[in-house]
């Protein structure tokens, strides 16, 4: 939702930065990181030429799983990517081992950042990627459980904003009442 052009640079403007991930609603954004992670091609007689990367990872033991998580920097210094601002681009891989059925999954995501390699190094943006999914978790906690966003079945948005506005005043109405 928030990988946008115009989200970016209003971000850029006000002297921020931005990490975002890139899903298949954007898939010319998503085709050319991807690029950056393929092996290079041997061509003839010259040599393989890797771009200048750097790697972080953390596991950790909790909730009954086990997760690893490596993270994968690549600043795209030629902008090869046309997108506003940006500097660098990631590969986040993602393995989780349930220690209770002992299944195993793994998920790899790409992004970007408009940091540059002097302001965040692999290990700050795995640190960053960690805090976002805290702050992701956190919100869909209090907009699902508090506010009941997803029991709606309003298919219109501008309705299902308006209803979820008007129950909030409500709850904030009552909290005072009470």
């Amino acid at each position: 939702m928030y990988t946008q052009r115009a989200f970016c640079m209003q971000i850029l403007s006000g002297g921020g930065d931005y990490l975002l991930f890139a899903k298949k609603n954007q898939a010319t954004l998503l085709a050319d990181i991807e690029q950056f992670f393929v092996p290079p091609r041997q061509a003839a007689g010259w040599p393989i030429a890797h771009l200048p990367r750097t790697v972080a990872s953390c596991s950790n033991k909790s909730h009954g799983r086990i997760e690893r998580r490596t993270l994968m920097l690549i600043a795209d210094d030629d902008r090869f990517v046309d997108w506003p601002g940006l500097e660098q681009v990631f590969r986040l891989e993602r393995y989780t081992k349930k220690l209770t059925t002992g299944i195993e999954t793994s998920e790899i995501v790409y992004g970007i950042t408009s940091c540059s390699p002097h302001k965040a190094d692999a290990a700050q943006v795995l640190a960053w990627t960690r805090l976002y999914w805290q702050i992701e978790n956190g919100v869909h906690h209090r907009r699902d459980v508090t506010l009941q966003e997803d029991a709606t079945r309003i298919a219109k948005p501008p309705l299902a904003q308006a209803i979820l506005s008007g129950w909030t005043l409500l709850k904030i109405a009552l909290l005072y009442l009470i």
